[in-house]
């Protein structure tokens, strides 16, 4: 089953939502905590490379993980070598470049039709990178399976353009990448039919999730939509920032109320 859309999210954090949550945090033998990065357990920086994980985030995540009746997946749009080394924290499930990769007990799984795709981002990067040189304040960034295109520091008067621009050159590749949009970001990825949601269908049956296990998805941006779509409507889940045209049941505020609903969780799992 997939969510529809939902016009009025509730706060997570809402009593009756709360008393419901913790009540089945409580009772549930079986946890699958599932963790975008950036805006989600990081604030959004400038720079990808500055968004560092804080301390007491990373201890709550690790003390959660080593409970044997929760498992926790970290959910990104970035690398795998680049999210691995930023949580840095060896017993979790890692979803990288928004779905295409996945390390799960020492394996990593890549998606099998991808591997024409690096063929294609070869002659892509030289030509984006000339083509969007004149802008100051963007970035292109090879994740290897997908490139980002980033522009938070571009001014406002030099935004328009930047999708026209990136449009008419991978033109000529269209039939095997496609474009998405983020937080002042553009993703160039591959033209497969697989995405955040579909990975965490896949890890969900890797970790031997049940109709009967408590699932909790936070998220922030559009990609994590995917996800919100694919899970259940029994699932928790959850964006930061409201808003009326998600597919999440809940939402919280800030990266900061992501912080306070994690601790209740490592409270009430240690406790």
């Amino acid at each position: 089953m997939t969510s529809k859309i939902n016009m009025n999210q509730t706060y997570i954090f809402e009593k009756k939502v709360w008393e419901t949550f913790k009540k089945q945090i409580s009772e549930n033998h079986k946890i699958f905590l599932l963790l975008d990065y950036d805006g989600t357990i990081v604030p959004i920086k400038k720079h990808p490379h500055l968004a560092f994980l804080p301390e007491q985030t990373k201890k709550i995540i690790s003390q959660i993980s080593s409970h044997r009746n929760i498992k926790v997946a970290i959910v990104s749009g970035r690398s795998l070598n680049d999210i691995r080394k930023a949580v840095s924290i060896d017993n979790l499930l890692y979803v990288a470049n928004h779905g295409y990769q996945i390390y799960y007990q020492n394996k990593t799984w890549t998606h099998p039709l991808t591997k024409r795709i690096r063929t294609i981002f070869k002659k892509l990067i030289p030509i984006l990178s000339n083509a969007l040189s004149f802008i100051k304040g963007i970035s292109i960034e090879d994740k290897v399976l997908t490139l980002s295109v980033h522009y938070r520091n571009v001014r406002r008067k030099n935004l328009n353009g930047i999708l026209k621009t990136i449009k008419n050159f991978i033109y000529p590749f269209q039939n095997f990448v496609n474009l998405t949009t983020g937080k002042k970001v553009v993703e160039v990825r591959p033209n497969i039919q697989w995405n955040k949601g579909y990975a965490v269908r896949k890890i969900l049956k890797l970790m031997k999730a049940t109709k009967k296990s408590t699932i909790i998805y936070i998220g922030d941006d559009k990609t994590d939509e995917d996800a919100f779509k694919q899970l259940s409507e029994n699932a928790f889940t959850i964006r930061v920032g409201k808003n009326k045209s998600s597919f999440a049941r809940f939402y919280v505020n800030s990266t900061l109320d992501v912080l306070k609903l994690l601790s209740f969780i490592n409270g009430r799992i240690s406790a």
